[in-house]
């Protein structure tokens, strides 16, 4: 209403839905992080055990690459944000990967 010349600044209090969020979503990740946790360190596990018996690889190679194969997935994360935040953008390297 218009009185005066002046706009009513009064609005009703209209009070807000309960957005989502909150625990559901905070026990869902971190369910989600704890097996992926199991599953990388599974496999990690398994994956020296693959190399020595059934490529026949020696035990200290057989590590090596292991050691390598958890090495590079622990900086490919920080190497692909920067190229994300850097050059791609969010949407694009969703896309990309």
């Amino acid at each position: 209403m218009i009185d005066n010349g002046l706009e009513d600044t009064k609005k009703l209090f209209i009070p807000r839905k309960q957005s989502k969020g909150g625990w559901n979503a905070a026990i869902f990740i971190i369910f989600v992080e704890v097996v992926e946790r199991f599953t990388f360190c599974g496999l990690a596990s398994n994956l020296i055990v693959y190399l020595t018996d059934e490529l026949h690889e020696p035990t200290s190679i057989a590590a090596k690459n292991v050691n390598t194969w958890i090495g590079v997935s622990c900086v490919f994360p920080i190497v692909g944000a920067f190229i994300a935040d850097s050059y791609l953008g969010r949407f694009s390297t969703i896309l990309v990967a």
